[in-house]
Formats: C-alpha cells, structure tokens, sequence
C-alpha cells in the first residue's frame, strides 16, 4: 500500500504516517507521542506495539486503523 507507519527512540517524537501516494512527495498524515521513548516496536494488524526501557516495563499500544487520527489505547 502506500502507508509508511514509523515509529522512534526518540521520547519526543512517538509515532507517525505518511502518504507515500506520491513518493517524491510524502504527505504525513498524523504523528502523536506519549512523552516517553519506545526502544521496539512492532506491528499487529492495525496496532503498533511498543516497548519502553527495560527498568520501566513500559508497554504502549497505539491504534493507526485512521492513519490521519492515531490513538493511544494503552
């Protein structure tokens, strides 16, 4: 398709998609953070799980199923 769902070790930065319908061009679509950083992530159907620093057993799910309107569910 033409999603790119990315996520970052960056605390500030979180989560975020992009229309890759036009290439040269890629238009981001919502981008969203819970203040804290997320180490791994991985993608279940339309969730991106993430984990945070080992010490914080930190596990966050984020719901992308509206790309332009990304959730935070746990």
């Amino acid at each position: 398709g033409n999603l790119l769902v990315v996520s970052s070790g960056d605390r500030y930065r979180g989560i975020s998609t992009w229309d890759l319908s036009n290439p040269l061009n890629p238009r981001l679509l919502d981008a969203a953070t819970d203040g804290q950083a997320m180490y791994f992530s991985q993608i279940y159907g339309h969730f991106v799980i993430g984990t945070g620093p080992l010490e914080e057993g930190k596990v966050t799910i984020w719901d992308f199923s509206n790309p332009s309107d990304i959730r935070l569910v746990h």
